[in-house]
């Protein structure tokens, strides 16, 4: 580009997925690793990505911001993972604080309270889905590369726990030696109190025949596997069992379905149980029966029937976890008081006669939300709901149903689980005057 071509642009605001935004001739143009407050000049043309807005790439940071850092993994800004490994901590924490603020704003609703961010660490993600792809007799395993079907091949990852992280090597020399993964595919991971849970799903439907077999049972005694499952999809079939993949919810072992759903770190967790379990503490003037909806293998409800004493009736679409969770219950000692009953809460959600008998309800739903389920609790007495959210926008659309049913919203807070990426966690707490 001649000088009279190159565009400079001033950073207004940092978007939500973690672009820098500035403006040019009324709309806007979103620059990846921009921050607000800098100038930067583009290299090549700038790329229409709809509604008149556009995309640039950094030629050159002409005034860089104080916010600014050093990423610390080299695959930073090819690897689509990570958005803000740029960012300090501080600038991300006020960042996905604000996103939360903004989505709440747009539905009009401003908590008493809009807490700090609160962070999970780094080396803490125990669970990951990685892409593998296979060129010759060798692969890559890693994430996908920004803006591409591609994927990098990582060799370190710093949001993954340790142990973990070290995996990936052992698992892409395996997956190279597999035929049936010649098409490539995706590998899930999780990484329990018992050994990994590790799901394989090749890209194109195969059989494992004695040899793979056979291979992937060694690598699995030599590399703490718990469990290898297969799905080429007919569903997930064990290929090594070599014990039960097992983690503590509170002081509870739970026996882990395949393809359970566990929050991406054991820290974030505890920060989501622990923000729970407060606000029933401050704003529950008892505590003898709490609801908790779409509550998974019971994340949420063992620690609070252990700490709390009080009953818990979960619910939950997925019969394996609410039936592992039903057998966790069962055998904890001393015998929790928790029922635990499978029910499709989008489109059978508790009505108001039902939700009656509690004195809290607390829901975490999928990204979606759960517009069906906040609709029956808006028109309901109960005098405490609290909401995990991983997506605000949904997160801030129920809420807004309770706030027109009647419910203060007391509190929201940001939780970032997710390092380095656009995505945000949230608890808010609203309570309703009961009659």
């Amino acid at each position: 580009m001649t000088p009279a071509q190159m565009i400079t642009l001033e950073i207004e605001d940092l978007g939500a997925e973690g672009d820098g935004i500035a403006r040019r001739d009324g709309s806007a143009v979103y620059i990846p690793f921009a921050l607000p407050g800098e100038t930067v000049t583009l290299k090549g043309p700038l790329r229409s990505v709809g509604k008149g807005n556009s995309s640039g790439e950094i030629g050159n940071i002409d005034t860089s911001s104080p916010d600014r850092i050093e990423p610390s993994c080299r695959h930073f800004g090819q690897c689509g993972g990570c958005r803000l490994q740029h960012v300090s901590t501080p600038a991300v924490e006020i960042h996905k604080r604000r996103v939360l603020e903004q989505a709440l704003s747009r539905k009009g609703l401003t908590p008493e309270t809009l807490s700090a961010t609160v962070s999970a660490p780094l080396h803490s993600r125990r669970r990951a889905r990685f892409d593998y792809q296979r060129t010759g007799r060798s692969g890559k395993l890693g994430f996908k590369i920004r803006r591409s079907h591609d994927s990098i091949d990582i060799a370190m990852c710093p949001i993954l726990t340790p142990s973990l992280e070290k995996l990936v090597g052992d698992l892409r020399r395996l997956l190279d030696a597999m035929p049936s993964m010649a098409k490539g595919g995706a590998v899930q991971v999780t990484e329990t109190d018992s050994g990994f849970d590790i799901l394989l799903i090749p890209a194109r439907p195969a059989d494992l025949n004695l040899e793979q077999r056979e291979r992937i049972a060694v690598w699995c005694a030599a590399n703490n596997i718990a469990r290898l499952c297969w799905d080429d999809g007919d569903g997930p079939q064990p290929v090594a069992a070599r014990h039960q993949p097992q983690t503590k919810f509170g002081e509870v072992p739970v026996d882990l379905p395949v393809n359970a759903f566990l929050q991406p770190s054991a820290a974030g967790e505890k920060i989501l149980v622990d923000l729970v379990q407060q606000a029933l503490s401050r704003h529950c003037r008892r505590t003898k029966r709490i609801a908790d909806l779409f509550s998974g293998c019971g994340s949420l409800s063992l620690p609070i029937a252990g700490s709390e004493g009080c009953v818990v009736d979960a619910f939950d679409i997925d019969g394996a976890m609410i039936a592992a969770l039903r057998q966790a219950a069962s055998r904890s000692q001393p015998v929790l008081r928790v029922n635990a009953d499978r029910r499709d809460l989008f489109n059978a959600p508790l009505t108001p006669s039902e939700l009656k008998p509690y004195d809290a309800v607390i829901f975490d739903p999928p990204k979606a939300g759960a517009a069906a389920q906040a609709g029956e609790l808006a028109t309901s007495s109960v005098p405490v709901v609290i909401a995990v959210s991983c997506n605000p926008s949904t997160l801030s659309r129920d809420l807004r149903q309770l706030v027109d049913g009647g419910y203060t919203l007391i509190s929201s807070t940001p939780v970032d689980q997710f390092t380095w990426s656009g995505q945000l966690e949230a608890v808010a707490v609203l309570t309703k005057r009961v009659k």
